[in-house]
């Protein structure tokens, strides 16, 4: 009973050491410097920040190289209603790489099919890709196909990037 008390202690000692990393320069680093792991998707803040469970320890994370609009922001709601729709209550692989500047880790989500929360969340015109971000090209070319259609965000003339939002520099946009 003893062993058992101490795995969840485990998991949080190893996710503080993650915590405290170097944020990757390559892909080939990040996934060296990763941990792997099953969790369950128990909340859905908005379409890139998520809560999860794996066995009793519960935190929260943010999506790798992606920011999609902030709730209050035009497409905001419905890119939280697509990741719920797609991770909510699913167990899903989740990759973590380090934290952000919130403290929160941050890793990638992968679902059973093997698709990824990152990519359909772009694909579908829901998110931006991170400027400065360490991404593979096809995550890249998914924003520009989207922009190219017009799809999601891109509907707009001038979309306002979320860290623009957050910052104050809101324009008058046309949402759904």
């Amino acid at each position: 009973m003893r062993a058992m008390e101490r795995k969840p202690v485990l998991w949080m000692l190893i996710l503080m050491a993650l915590a405290l990393g170097c944020p990757p320069n390559s892909i080939q680093d990040a996934a060296a410097d990763s941990f792997v792991f099953k969790a369950i998707v128990v909340g859905v803040e908005d379409g890139d920040t998520l809560t999860v469970r794996r066995n009793k320890a519960r935190f929260t994370m943010n999506v790798a190289a992606v920011d999609a609009p902030e709730l209050d922001q035009p497409y905001g709601q419905e890119a939280k209603r697509m990741a719920a729709a797609l991770v909510k209550n699913q167990v899903v692989t989740i990759r973590i790489y380090g934290t952000e500047h919130k403290g929160r880790l941050t890793g990638e989500v992968w679902f059973k099919d093997k698709r990824n929360l990152a990519r359909e969340l772009v694909k579908a015109g829901l998110a931006w890709v991170k400027p400065g971000a360490v991404v593979a090209a096809e995550l890249t070319q998914l924003e520009v196909n989207a922009k190219e259609v017009r799809r999601g965000i891109w509907a707009n003339e001038e979309p306002v990037a979320p860290w623009d939002w957050r910052a104050g520099r809101r324009a008058v946009v046309v949402g759904p």
